[in-house]
């Protein structure tokens, strides 16, 4: 018996015409087999394939391997990610179902016997899997409600392909290597493209909360939304000591389901507010003592060390100081551009740390990811919740619409004041790293966003009104994606305790009042003062820095200009824009997200072989 199958790739094809499926979902798992190194399984019929590369965290017997099979062989299961409730569900679904093993996958494939869809209601978990109905030729795919667990797929009239990789979907040899000008659009600006686009045309990545019905026969699919957050606005009355004390509960708790596993589990200790705060409630909720791991960084400027020692002595953990020189650090950022599934601006020391980590042994890590989103850590928040309460007597006379501003603060200061803009085009624009170049640098611009509906949170306050965009947007397409990318590369399991959807729709429902704008976190902060050495926080935020913007014009210079040839080579830029962008980098050191950006799609293009 076992009880667990966490953490590993999924793929899946559908074919009208005969095609040798062996040979095309081999490749599509192999193509990441780094995702689950430690066993491989296939299903294969005349007229569809499912594949699976599993890394094993709890109970390593064979009988865990996937696919999955119900006892009657009429239902199959591939499952990436873990179910933090499923015991509960399981005792839910009590003698409807025999089962035979005590894993989350046959809870998975148990409760969607026996409630359908609707499993996705009950379900607390990362997760994206696929069930197949051989009885009804009905194919069901499900992604978590934020995202966290990735799933891309592709149809036409022929093929249904599915998989938890793009580059898995590129390896099948049935898509055409065609760059998609939305998704492109969007890696320019937001330096990702944002779901359901991905750079590659034809291929879509399933939203988050989001599930997907096809039918064999017809060869038809249909999406459906199945999350909005159930948020219970709380208006007045509160007792902010009761709210505090209520969020102390909920992240505890979030941090205690992610804790099951037969490996070590270890957290990501920057020595910031976010992770000492997980190792503060690994510490209350675990005797046993803590693997934690930084980064230290040689160059002084960029060294957080010195608190990361702190709260590891604070907390008295088993802490692994991961040194790094900088020729280290410029050799393991062109090895993390060979390894990422899809290009992105951000990510680096996610990788180097997953990276070093798994040299010690290490499966899964716990990661403060979400909680600046949550808790409204970034100084945007505050711009938006000021700008909100004042625009309408701000000035707007004072503002040019037409004067080009090369500067990218003054020009995202000008189009957010001058358009008086809602709070989702507040956070396109501060979330745009193109500026002036945005609508130039393309020969085919788009203007799609990532907007959420406004109506779906009219009632909320104006700061939970950000957090939603925030997680809907940059959380999800750059945050989560590269998270999974960078970390699964490695063979690392990252878990995001702040990302709890109960723990979310709370803080969702509080009056702006209670957040306090002024002191970012505070009432995160507030709920773990007593156990947080005071230095840790009261200092300033800064974060594992990868000075791209400073090595682009010194060491990295060469691979620069290389890829932004390819880039300049590749008929989708307007090449005298790019030119004029990189000598306006080198001069001012404007833009060197941007100029990254290119950079990094650029080797991504040339190693994918795309035209």
């Amino acid at each position: 018996y076992y009880k667990y199958l966490i953490m590993c790739g999924i793929a899946g094809i559908f074919s009208k015409e005969q095609l040798n499926l062996n040979t095309t979902i081999e490749n599509m798992v192999k193509g990441m087999s780094h995702r689950g190194p430690d066993a491989i399984g296939y299903h294969v019929e005349s007229d569809y394939a499912f594949g699976h590369a599993r890394l094993s965290i709890i109970d390593l017997n064979k009988r865990s391997n996937q696919p999955f099979y119900d006892q009657s062989g009429r239902y199959i299961i591939i499952f990436n990610g873990e179910i933090y409730n499923f015991m509960e569900i399981k005792s839910r679904i009590g003698d409807n179902y025999k089962f035979l093993t005590t894993s989350d996958t046959e809870v998975i494939l148990a409760a969607y016997i026996t409630y359908g869809e609707a499993i996705l209601d009950i379900l607390n978990g990362c997760f994206s899997f696929a069930i197949y109905d051989t009885k009804k030729d009905k194919l069901f795919l499900a992604r978590d409600r934020f995202g966290i667990k990735p799933l891309y797929y592709s149809i036409t009239d022929k093929y249904l392909i599915f998989s938890s990789e793009l580059r898995s979907l590129m390896l099948s040899g049935i898509i055409k290597k065609d760059i998609d000008s939305d998704g492109l659009s969007q890696l320019v600006k937001y330096q990702s493209s944002i779901a359901p686009n991905t750079i590659i045309k034809n291929i879509k990545m399933l939203k988050p909360g989001t599930s997907v019905v096809f039918y064999k026969k017809i060869f038809q699919l249909k999406t459906n939304k199945y999350w909005a957050p159930n948020i219970k606005t709380i208006t007045r009355n509160y007792d902010y000591n009761q709210i505090v004390k209520e969020v102390r509960t909920q992240i505890l708790q979030s941090v205690e389901r992610r804790m099951v596993a037969d490996v070590d589990i270890a957290a990501f200790l920057s020595g910031g507010i976010d992770s000492s705060i997980i190792v503060a409630s690994l510490r209350q909720i675990s005797s046993k003592k803590i693997n934690t791991f930084s980064l230290v960084h040689e160059e002084s400027d960029y060294d957080e060390s010195i608190y990361s020692d702190l709260v590891s002595k604070h907390f008295n953990t088993n802490h692994y100081k991961i040194k790094i020189s900088k020729d280290e650090l410029i050799a393991e950022v062109l090895d993390a551009l060979n390894n990422f599934d899809s290009p992105s601006a951000d990510g680096i020391n996610s990788y180097l740390v997953s990276k070093r980590i798994k040299k010690v042994g290490i499966k899964v890590a716990l990661s403060g990811l979400g909680a600046d989103e949550i808790f409204a850590g970034y100084p945007q928040f505050k711009y938006w919740y000021y700008f909100n309460k004042y625009k309408s007597i701000i000035p707007f006379s004072i503002f040019f619409n037409n004067f080009n501003f090369k500067n990218n603060y003054a020009y995202k200061i000008n189009e957010i004041i001058k358009y008086k803009v809602d709070c989702n085009r507040f956070n396109e624009i501060f979330r745009n790293v193109s500026g002036y170049y945005g609508s130039r640098i393309l020969k085919q611009d788009s203007s799609l966003d990532f907007s959420v509906n406004n109506k779906s949170f009219k009632d909320l306050g104006s700061i939970s009104q950000y957090t939603r965009i925030e997680i809907n947007g940059y959380t999800s397409n750059v945050l989560l994606k590269d998270a999974d990318q960078t970390s699964m590369a490695n063979s690392i399991e990252v878990r995001v305790p702040f990302l709890d959807h109960k723990l979310f729709e709370f803080i969702l429902s509080l009056p702006d009042d209670v957040k306090n704008t002024r002191i970012k976190k505070k009432l995160m902060i507030d709920a773990f003062k007593k156990e947080i050495p005071k230095d840790i926080y009261q200092r300033k935020k800064q974060g594992f820095i990868v000075p791209t913007n400073i090595w682009m014009r010194n060491e990295l210079k060469e691979l620069s200009i290389r890829n932004i040839k390819v880039v300049c080579d590749s008929d989708l830029f307007n090449k005298d824009i790019v030119i004029n962008l990189w000598n306006d980098y080198l001069e001012s050191g404007r833009f060197g997200t941007l100029v990254w950006s290119l950079v990094v799609f650029g080797g991504w293009i040339k190693k994918n072989n795309i035209a």
